[in-house]
């Protein structure tokens, strides 16, 4: 190829180019060559994979062509070999209107000298003038399960090192398992003094928590003043680990816009007792709050099917009058089901919401499936029967009505409804379907009864054990009606 080859017309649209050079034949050295960047001016989203920086040499102009590609945001380099530090921040800096950058798999193959680092600062430190806010160092590269710590291999400290030296960043998503150490993952946060946004996954491999947890010292000194978080959000890490995330990041901000947690166990006291101080402090600054269960994980050990098992439901909202989105999961301890016990939990958590501009609520109720008796081949029944709905209708129909959910509108979409309420299983053997038809048809017998105001304003999507989905309820009122008449 001796000419750019350029589809004028269609290289306005592509948004997105993902470029994976050929180790036996490399070529990317001379991308910028061939695809001339001020063609693309809607591309905003670009990815270098398998980079091999440390043979050969790049093509001379290959950084000032590489600069044409001025409309690129987000930067993304998996499974790259790069000579030095130094190649990560010329690629930074090429780009004039870099936001943020994705880091998957990188290893730089010479460690920085630290005798010339100090003599020339320049050759390590990146140009002032980059103003970077974003970086993720997510890893999902040959790993089956992302999730999973023992797929993420720690960060090499020449990466972090360059990584931290971006200090105008605000945001930063990684995984735990990344980083050696509690220490060194403080010194990291502790780079960036405009943090305010953190997105975190997996569950650490260090060897003593509690030592690796001892008290952290205070706000950093070279932290700004900010009035909260923008987002804070943990998954798939256990309660107690994130409860000591938590711990750290109230130390700059005790107040939050977003605070989301998906947890791969129950609870614990301490854990509840945080989130509970950061909710009220938030007041109306809180705009999302989820507290998820990660029930693939709660499904090998089927711990909430402990009669013994507690698990703590967050009901602490009536301070913040502008939540829009609140996502909440409920597991049920043991069977069986009763339908006083769901209308206990519905109860205190909606009338404990003291927001008029709520948006969405998901509610997913947690079943958990018969457990056979080994010695007589019984098992337990899904639910009780319930006697009559007549003494609870009336509280919960006050509750719906009041003014502050006139905001809950209908989605001109049919398919999406503000209010989802979820009921599925998790964990054991899953019970037969005559049950759990029979179950279905108690929970939206249920559901019909207590949502009924909601249900008149077409707020309402249920999704059952049996795997049906309502969310056209005069549909299913004329249905009734018109077997009632037979």
């Amino acid at each position: 190829m001796s000419k750019p080859l350029v589809n004028r017309r269609y290289s306005r649209v592509v948004q997105h180019l993902s470029v994976t050079d050929n180790i036996a034949e490399p070529f990317v050295h001379t991308f910028p060559t061939r695809l001339p960047g001020c063609f693309f001016t809607s591309l905003t989203s670009l990815e270098f994979c398998c980079l091999d920086w440390t043979q050969g040499r790049l093509h001379t102009y290959f950084f000032s062509y590489l600069r044409h590609f001025s409309a690129v945001t987000s930067l993304t380099l998996t499974q790259c070999r790069l000579r030095s530090s130094r190649d990560i921040h010329r690629i930074v800096n090429t780009f004039p209107n870099l936001a943020v950058i994705s880091v998957d798999s990188i290893v730089i193959a010479h460690k920085a000298n630290a005798v010339l680092t100090v003599q020339h600062p320049q050759l390590t430190l990146p140009a002032q003038r980059s103003m970077l806010t974003g970086i993720c160092t997510w890893t999902y590269a040959d790993n089956p399960n992302p999730f999973d710590p023992e797929g993420c291999e720690v960060l090499q400290e020449d990466v972090l090192s360059t990584l931290s030296s971006y200090s105008s960043v605000a945001e930063l998503s990684f995984f735990l398992s990344q980083f050696i150490s509690f220490k060194r993952l403080r010194h990291f946060l502790e780079a960036f003094p405009n943090l305010h946004g953190l997105d975190v996954e997996g569950e650490p491999e260090w060897e003593d928590l509690n030592d690796q947890f001892k008290a952290s010292p205070g706000r950093p000194a070279n932290m700004l003043e900010f009035q909260a978080w923008k987002e804070l959000s943990f998954s798939f890490m256990s309660a107690e680990v994130m409860h000591r995330l938590l711990e750290h990041c109230t130390t700059r901000s005790r107040r939050v816009h977003g605070l989301c947690m998906l947890m791969s166990d129950l609870p614990c006291p301490a854990l509840l007792q945080i989130v509970e101080e950061i909710v009220q402090e938030s007041g109306p600054e809180l705009e999302e709050f989820r507290w998820e269960v990660n029930d693939d994980v709660l499904a090998q050990g089927s711990e909430l099917n402990a009669a013994e098992t507690y698990y703590m439901l967050p009901d602490f909202f009536e301070c913040n009058s502008r939540l829009k989105h609140l996502v909440i999961d409920l597991p049920i301890q043991s069977a069986p089901l009763h339908t006083s016990q769901l209308y206990d939990a519905l109860l205190k958590l909606i009338a404990r919401i003291g927001s008029t501009c709520l948006e969405l609520l998901i509610l997913r109720v947690m079943l958990p499936t018969a457990q056979v008796d080994d010695t007589d081949k019984e098992h337990t029944p899904l639910f009780e029967q319930p006697n009559s709905h007549e003494d609870i209708v009336s509280p919960f129909h006050a509750i719906l009505s009041q003014k502050r959910f006139d905001g809950l509108t209908g989605f001109t979409d049919e398919a999406h409804r503000p209010v989802i309420l979820k009921f599925s299983f998790f964990g054991g053997v899953f019970p037969p379907s005559e049950e759990v038809s029979l179950l279905s048809d108690v929970i939206q017998a249920l559901v019909e009864v207590l949502f009924e105001p909601w249900l008149k304003r077409g707020l309402v999507r249920l999704e059952l054990p049996s795997g049906d989905e309502i969310d056209d309820w005069q549909e299913v009122s004329t249905d009734a009606s018109g077997s009632d008449s037979v």
